[in-house]
């Protein structure tokens, strides 16, 4: 090596590099301390399982030496493997377990299971059950576990339930469908999902080892194959309106036909005559009367025809309080205009600086004649990532947004299919969106790391896989203020967006479709999506996907408004046509 020479910025890479990799062996560390040392300071949610089992009689005994399992799994995101954490404990000659759990994994499901020594109670085969509970949002933001308190898993005799799916259409089922069967340990009890099964080449289905009892039938679209309707036979909406089966003691119980709809999405549209008339539209289904725009009262008009700016505004738009509309970059249009007009607010904020929204823009906006005084500012940087910066300053320093949360999302400035279903879910959320580098990026600027700072953040969310925000520019800043990272990374901007409305949207009925490659429609949607809690769903503009529709359909979407006409999404995507 004698006469080679380094830069002083070869030296400080060099230099960044080895910090980010002394955080990533920090966290695999930490990693490891969680699977092989799991009394460690986080294991603070001690809880005790008694396991028993009931007879043929309905006598409960205690099942001494019982193995239970506590797993903590993050079933959204597969990227983050130290989300991934189980632990056995052994029950006393009484059969109960003292157990925990550790809080500070990024897990979406907590799952308790028992099962008997050797599977059995007196030579008696017993259902392995478990106790499952899905992780809740604290402050409405953060993923976090929910109390587990010390309750009792009843083990009881197994049998093995066959059926069959027939389609209302009559038209063979084959392996498309999936059968979720639902149990209730007592009257009282929760109904509760214990296993799921997929037909066979003639619609049939069998789960074996099943705790005999009461139980309720869900039918939804398999991993392949045919699209079915989400419901509870005989297609009822939720489980506790569903017909119940008993499965008894015995070899098998037979439970019959399940009846499955096929799936169908039934769908509307908001478009206007071009992307600015779009986003009217968009405001005007928001708030059909400008009196239902809330404070802030804030307008945000963005340049219709580049998105580097616009990013963060959608999220912050779609926090609650106002509106995003598009302008041509050197004039307003009149659509536009009228819609300012209307909704009358008290707030506009242009976003970008005079090259990107110009100042006949902003004089036109001035010269508006609106019945309240209005406050109008421009949020500006002389990059995209500081404008980015500046959107989130103003909102907290002059708009009084409280992100309270100590959450937020980072996505790529780069390109913008990441950020645009972050922001609908950072909205949803009341977290800001921030801009951030590419797999270039070594670390943040120290403007952004400051911004980061502001917001006491105890959880970061970051949109798109390594290639596409980098892990190193994220470990540096998070390993070393300690703050837990989740990342949704799908193979694509579809899967990506996948992830983060599966994690962000559960439970919704209804989703915002628009394109995903390109930005305006579903730029100006992001605040229509937050407030009506519906994932927006970003979609090739001449068809669905095929991982899409099937995601669509087995979480129970039952109605989808498209942004944009059919030169945005073609009706093939309005009748859910796959690709």
């Amino acid at each position: 090596m004698s006469g080679q020479r380094f830069s002083s910025t070869t030296l400080e890479r060099g230099r960044q590099v080895r910090r980010a990799v002394a955080s990533a062996v920090a966290v695999l560390a930490v990693t490891i301390g969680m699977v092989m040392s799991p009394t460690a300071a986080f294991a603070d949610r001690a809880f005790t399982v008694t396991v028993r089992w009931v007879d043929e009689s309905g006598t409960e005994r205690p099942v001494p030496g019982a193995i239970v399992r506590v797993e903590l799994r993050d079933v959204v995101n597969g990227e983050q493997v130290s989300s991934s954490w189980a632990r056995d404990f052994t029950a006393n000659g009484s059969g109960v377990a003292s157990a925990f759990v550790l809080q500070s994994l990024d897990a979406t499901e907590v799952r308790v299971s028992a099962s008997a020594p050797g599977g059995a109670v007196g030579g008696v085969p017993v259902t392995t059950a478990w106790f499952g509970q899905a992780l809740a949002r604290e402050g409405a933001t953060v993923l976090s576990a929910d109390w587990i308190g010390s309750f009792t898993i009843v083990l009881h005799p197994v049998t093995t339930v066959t059926g069959s799916v027939v389609a209302s259409d009559s038209v063979a089922v084959g392996g498309g469908a999936a059968v979720v069967m639902w149990h209730r340990a007592t009257s009282d009890s929760y109904w509760r999902p214990v296993t799921e099964v997929t037909t066979d080449a003639a619609g049939r289905f069998s789960a074996s080892a099943v705790p005999v009892g009461d139980y309720r039938f869900e039918v939804r679209s398999a991993a392949a194959g045919r699209l079915f309707q989400r419901s509870f036979h005989p297609s009822a909406p939720t489980v506790e309106t569903a017909t119940s089966f008993i499965a008894g003691v015995g070899a098998s119980t037979d439970v019959g036909a399940l009846l499955a709809q096929p799936w169908t999405l039934p769908t509307s549209r908001v478009q206007g005559e071009s992307r600015y008339d779009t986003a009217v539209q968009i405001a005007k289904e928001l708030y059909p009367s400008p009196e239902d725009l809330n404070w802030p009262y804030v307008v945000y008009l963005v340049n219709g025809l580049s998105f580097a700016d616009s990013l963060g505004a959608s999220a912050l738009a779609a926090n609650g309080g106002g509106v995003l509309l598009l302008t041509e970059p050197n004039r307003l249009p009149p659509v536009v205009a009228n819609e300012i007009a209307r909704l009358n607010p008290e707030n506009i904020v242009i976003v970008g600086g005079t090259g990107v929204v110009s100042p006949a823009v902003e004089s036109a906006v001035r010269s508006l004649n609106l019945s309240r005084t209005v406050r109008i500012e421009r949020a500006a940087g002389n990059d995209r990532y500081a404008t980015s910066r500046a959107l989130v300053e103003l909102a907290t320093q002059q708009l009084g947004y409280s992100f309270s949360s100590g959450a937020v999302f980072l996505a790529t400035g780069t390109d913008f299919p990441d950020a645009l279903g972050a922001a609908a879910a950072a909205g949803s959320a009341r977290m800001p969106l921030i801009l951030v580098g590419s797999m270039n990026e070594w670390e943040f600027p120290a403007a952004t790391s400051v911004l980061l700072d502001s917001l006491s953040l105890t959880r970061i969310y970051v949109a798109g896989g390594w290639g596409v925000v980098s892990p190193i520019a994220v470990n540096t800043y998070s390993g070393s203020r300690s703050i837990p990272v989740v990342r949704f990374g799908g193979a694509d901007r579809y899967e990506t967006n996948r992830l983060i409305n599966q994690a962000f949207f559960p439970g919704s009925v209804q989703a915002i479709i628009a394109s995903g490659s390109q930005f305006p429609d579903a730029l100006a949607a992001g605040p229509l999506a937050a407030a009506w809690g519906a994932p927006l769903v970003l979609t090739a503009p001449g068809c669905v996907t095929a991982a899409t529709a099937r995601s669509l359909a087995r979480d129970g979407i039952e109605f989808a408004t498209l942004v944009g006409g059919p030169g945005a999404l073609s009706d093939r995507v309005a009748r859910m046509s796959s690709c």
